[in-house]
Protein backbone atom coordinates (compact mmCIF):
# COMPACT_ATOMS: atom_id res chain seq x y z
CA UNK A 1 0.00 0.00 0.00
CA UNK A 2 1.30 3.56 -1.16
CA UNK A 3 -0.27 6.73 0.44
CA UNK A 4 0.45 9.34 -2.12
CA UNK A 5 -0.25 13.51 -1.39
CA UNK A 6 -0.36 16.32 -3.84
CA UNK A 7 -0.63 20.11 -2.77
CA UNK A 8 -0.60 22.62 -5.16
CA UNK A 9 0.94 25.44 -2.96
CA UNK A 10 0.14 28.23 -5.86
CA UNK A 11 -2.48 30.22 -4.21
CA UNK A 12 -3.05 33.01 -1.62
CA UNK A 13 -2.98 30.60 1.29
CA UNK A 14 0.54 29.75 1.11
CA UNK A 15 1.61 33.72 0.19
CA UNK A 16 2.89 34.57 3.81
CA UNK A 17 3.87 31.43 5.47
CA UNK A 18 3.92 28.37 2.80
CA UNK A 19 5.52 25.73 5.10
CA UNK A 20 2.96 26.85 8.09
CA UNK A 21 -0.16 26.38 5.34
CA UNK A 22 1.35 22.41 4.64
CA UNK A 23 2.35 21.42 8.20
CA UNK A 24 -1.45 22.23 9.25
CA UNK A 25 -2.96 21.00 5.75
CA UNK A 26 -0.91 17.91 7.31
CA UNK A 27 -1.18 17.62 10.67
CA UNK A 28 -5.22 17.76 9.88
CA UNK A 29 -4.47 14.51 7.42
CA UNK A 30 -2.27 13.51 10.38
CA UNK A 31 -5.46 12.93 12.50
CA UNK A 32 -7.67 11.59 10.00
CA UNK A 33 -5.28 8.94 9.62
CA UNK A 34 -5.33 8.15 13.11
CA UNK A 35 -9.33 8.15 13.88
CA UNK A 36 -10.22 6.29 11.04
CA UNK A 37 -8.62 3.21 9.41
CA UNK A 38 -7.08 3.31 5.44
CA UNK A 39 -7.55 1.17 2.83
CA UNK A 40 -6.49 0.70 -0.54
CA UNK A 41 -8.92 3.01 -2.74
CA UNK A 42 -9.33 5.76 -0.33
CA UNK A 43 -9.13 8.92 -2.07
CA UNK A 44 -10.26 12.75 -0.45
CA UNK A 45 -9.26 16.63 -1.49
CA UNK A 46 -7.35 17.90 0.15
CA UNK A 47 -8.47 22.18 1.55
CA UNK A 48 -6.39 25.19 2.31
CA UNK A 49 -7.37 27.45 5.72
CA UNK A 50 -9.47 29.49 3.14
CA UNK A 51 -11.88 26.58 1.90
CA UNK A 52 -9.93 26.00 -1.16
CA UNK A 53 -9.38 22.28 -2.79
CA UNK A 54 -5.73 22.41 -3.33
CA UNK A 55 -4.64 18.69 -3.10
CA UNK A 56 -5.58 15.24 -2.79
CA UNK A 57 -4.66 12.31 -0.81
CA UNK A 58 -4.98 8.67 -1.94
CA UNK A 59 -4.40 5.28 -1.13
CA UNK A 60 -3.24 2.70 -3.92
CA UNK A 61 -1.85 -0.59 -3.98
CA UNK A 62 1.94 -1.29 -4.10
CA UNK A 63 1.82 -1.33 -7.84
CA UNK A 64 0.31 2.17 -8.37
Amino acid sequence: MKIHIEIDTSNAAFDDAPCVEVARMLHILAARIGQYPIWVGDDSNLRDANGNKVGRYWVADDES
